[in-house]
């Protein structure tokens, strides 16, 4: 009688460690499944779930709007901000940084013109007295290729040490960039090292004023044209 109750108390202990085998064999399964797929969704690179939304828009001209977004959980870091397109399905067609740093100013605009959306790359850059202001117009195909409607670039010089200062491009660039500027809104801007970004609820736009000319001791009349204030700096350099 007591040989029978050891051999059920062995088989007992025998079921029990069984039981809990299995049991701690099913927590492990578990809790890598979780780990492996978000390593997996992380190198999907599909916008991410930190990602600002600013809006919709059919930049590839194919009757769907592609997604936009703005990307600045590493810009302490990098110091550097990701304006970001995605296709219906999700997956990042372009990126286009713009970093904090002087050389990595830039300033990315959503342009609608005649009811078809456009990217409007602008980047008015100044360096000891040298401007170098360019700008492009463009679509893109479903691999984020641009295609380019429209650019444009002028160099000059505000020192008056040389005389790079032609007033009458100068005036015609101003009035070009500032017809796209009127239909546009900004997506992503890193210039004079601030970042700014548009969002679903609270849209930016902003106009080319040529500010350089303000900041000296030329005097201008109320009723100026613009052609009329660049040489009036451009005499009162020299």
């Amino acid at each position: 009688m007591k040989k029978r109750k050891m051999h059920i108390w062995f088989l007992s202990l025998i079921l029990i460690s069984c039981f809990f085998t299995a049991a701690c064999t099913v927590l492990n399964d578990n809790t890598d499944v979780p780990v492996d797929n978000a390593g997996k969704d992380a190198e999907a690179g599909t916008g991410g779930h930190g990602d600002i939304v600013i809006g919709y828009a059919d930049l590839t001209h194919d009757g769907i709007d592609e997604k936009i977004t703005v990307d600045i959980s590493k810009i302490e870091e990098t110091q550097e901000a990701i304006l970001k397109i995605l296709d219906d399905e999700g997956n990042i067609i372009l990126k286009e940084p713009a970093g904090l740093a002087h050389a990595g100013w830039n300033s990315v605009y959503l342009c609608t013109i005649d009811d078809k959306d456009f990217l409007l790359r602008y980047n008015p850059y100044m360096i000891q007295g040298w401007g170098t202001y360019n700008y492009r117009l463009f679509s893109i195909d479903e691999q984020g290729t641009e295609i380019i409607a429209d650019e444009d670039e002028i160099r000059f010089n505000i020192t008056g040490q040389v005389e790079e200062f032609d007033i009458e491009k100068m005036a015609s660039f101003h009035d070009r960039i500032n017809e796209y500027l009127d239909k546009s809104v900004l997506l992503l801007s890193t210039e004079q090292g601030d970042i700014a970004y548009s969002t679903e609820d609270r849209k930016i736009t902003r106009k080319e004023e040529y500010s350089w000319l303000y900041g000296g001791n030329t005097r201008y009349d109320e009723n100026d044209s613009l052609k009329e204030k660049l040489r009036k700096y451009r005499d009162n350099i020299r």
